[in-house]
């Protein structure tokens, strides 16, 4: 059962076929793949119906012709990741990169790509626990560790490391 604003992705549907009482007809079956946001929910129970995004809503779906969307591929940017460092304190950087909490540490002791995973996983479970960040003024020592951290992403420090 989805909710309006849910991505799914819709499966590959034999046109002519019944799917939870509704039979796909071509024009849906050719949408085989590809992503799409539901943006009408209606019925009750065993009788749900949906509209998506990807055809205007035209067309009515059921769960059996809909499944989860993947969760796209988690991409951070630099500009990211020093948000992130400026918003949490020391003791969450300690945590997460085994004592380190110095910026330039933790760029020295770990790949680039481990930091990235590190922040993703941790962002991830917060969502998971529904703990939300509290939009806090940034200090002065966040400043620093964001131009500690944006001296090295342009110096190379990152860069040289992937070598």
């Amino acid at each position: 059962m989805y909710n309006i604003g849910d991505k799914v992705k819709i499966k590959k549907l034999d046109a002519h076929t019944n799917y939870g009482g509704l039979i796909a007809a071509r024009g849906m079956a050719k949408n085989a793949g590809r992503e799409a946001t539901v943006t009408d929910r209606r019925g009750c129970e065993k009788h749900i119906r949906y509209r998506l995004d990807v055809d205007d809503g035209t067309w009515q779906w059921t769960d059996e012709m809909l499944e989860p969307a993947e969760p796209a591929e988690t991409e951070i940017t630099a500009i990211e990741v020093l948000k992130w460092f400026a918003e949490n304190d020391l003791q969450t950087r300690k945590d997460m990169f085994g004592g380190w909490c110095n910026v330039d540490d933790i760029l020295n002791e770990y790949e680039p790509q481990e930091i990235i995973n590190e922040i993703v996983a941790y962002e991830t479970l917060k969502k998971h626990e529904k703990i939300n960040m509290l939009n806090t003024d940034i200090s002065a020592e966040s400043i620093q560790i964001t131009m500690q951290f944006l001296s090295s992403l342009l110096y190379g420090t990152i860069a040289n490391r992937q070598q």
